[in-house]
């Protein structure tokens, strides 16, 4: 099957996989071909791997999700390739490392996804992350991400970082101080583009409805 991604990307995310990677991995994939072909590729290189989506499974590595998820956590999978089928509404504690090959500009689809990673399990000290589209441009929302905050909607005039109690409970986050200081970096670096759309979207989340030019001059 030949794959929706050049080879060279394609053995990009297999060799930080082996590198960064844990035993048990959930990748959120553009479409049913981009999971099934990287299903494909892994297997064919050592790694079982299988595709979750809407359609038929059975072919090209594509497996039912409950079937996909129990495989993973026997281990006998490594990594599962998923098409919006596994955002929400499931339990593996034992997912060690989340693959983002897919951009999302939705604040609940990407703390979904995120979320996949976050429970805990015995020996699981931590969730790895690998972005390999860019997702980490909006990074610095990770904070208040976490404490429950939709940072595309609520964001202060200012970026701030959320104190500890306003994290959920048994929660604990810690970052580097160096972490903080990249993040203050990266909210005064966005791009004017950028401030527009959250503008917009802060505007149109607060009337219910689509703005008006003046309704945005009136909330600059």
């Amino acid at each position: 099957m030949e794959l929706p991604v050049p080879q060279e990307r394609a053995d990009l995310i297999l060799k930080h996989h082996a590198k960064l990677g844990g035993e048990r991995t959930l990748a959120f994939c553009a479409s049913i071909r981009h999971a099934e072909c990287m299903a494909n590729f892994f297997t064919a290189r050592g790694v079982p791997a299988a595709a979750v989506h809407s359609e038929q499974t059975g072919a090209n590595h594509a497996l039912d999700r409950s079937t996909a998820i129990a495989e993973l956590e026997r281990g006998h999978l490594k990594a599962v390739f998923a098409v919006d089928m596994l955002n929400e509404g499931i339990d593996i504690p034992s997912l060690d490392t989340v693959m983002f090959l897919r951009p999302t500009e939705s604040y609940v689809v990407f703390l979904q996804q995120l979320g996949r990673g976050l429970r805990k399990y015995p020996g699981k000290s931590h969730c790895t992350v690998i972005d390999f589209i860019g997702n980490y441009k909006r990074a610095h929302y990770l904070p208040r991400l976490l404490a429950g905050e939709n940072p595309w909607v609520d964001r202060p005039a200012a970026f701030r970082h959320p104190q500890e109690s306003e994290f959920p409970e048994r929660c604990s986050v810690n970052f580097d101080f160096r972490v903080i200081e990249l993040f203050d970096e990266m909210a005064a670096r966005d791009p004017l583009p950028v401030r527009m759309l959250d503008t917009y979207r802060r505007i149109e989340h607060s009337l219910g409805r689509r703005p008006s030019r003046l309704h945005i001059m009136e909330h600059r």
